[in-house]
């Protein structure tokens, strides 16, 4: 359980800190973000490569009523696959971001769209509950579409 909430409070205190970051260390601090987001999911789900899974279960409201969050072997594995896939992504969008890097805002978006996107990639693997998942789901695709570096017109 703290592992989840560290995962989501250390993607929260970046959002807050990367608009504020000048020039190439958007990029530097997001990498450390994706980083440490995957380090911390990955020490997560160690134990359920061994067949053992976690359930955690968290009240929603009345619409969504009880969401199981639940990490089996299966979910396990995918998340190790987006967590490398999130790292090296990151770790080559530091230099495919670098002619960009006069549009403050463009990056600034870019960066924190990058980290919704791993956490929801994340989230979709964990996620129980159908309408949770559906809107998780929605939300990994409008992040996505922020990701693109040369897509800024989608947002105007």
């Amino acid at each position: 359980m703290s592992f989840i909430i560290s995962i989501f409070s250390v993607a929260f205190f970046s959002f807050l800190l990367i608009p504020f970051i000048k020039g190439a260390g958007k990029s530097y601090v997001a990498f450390f973000v994706i980083l440490s987001n995957a380090i911390l999911s990955s020490l997560l789900i160690f134990p359920e490569l061994n067949d053992t899974a976690i359930e955690l279960n968290f009240y929603g409201s009345n619409i969504f009523g009880n969401i199981p969050i639940r990490i089996d072997s299966l979910s396990a594995w995918f998340i190790l696959i987006i967590n490398f896939t999130c790292v090296t992504g990151s770790l080559y969008g530091i230099g495919y971001m670098k002619p960009y890097i006069n549009q403050k805002g463009n990056t600034s978006l870019h960066w924190m769209m990058f980290i919704l996107f791993h956490i929801s990639m994340i989230t979709v693997c964990m996620i129980q509950n159908s309408l949770a998942f559906l809107i998780a789901w929605e939300l990994r695709k409008v992040k996505r579409k922020g990701t693109n570096g040369t897509d800024w017109d989608f947002w105007d």
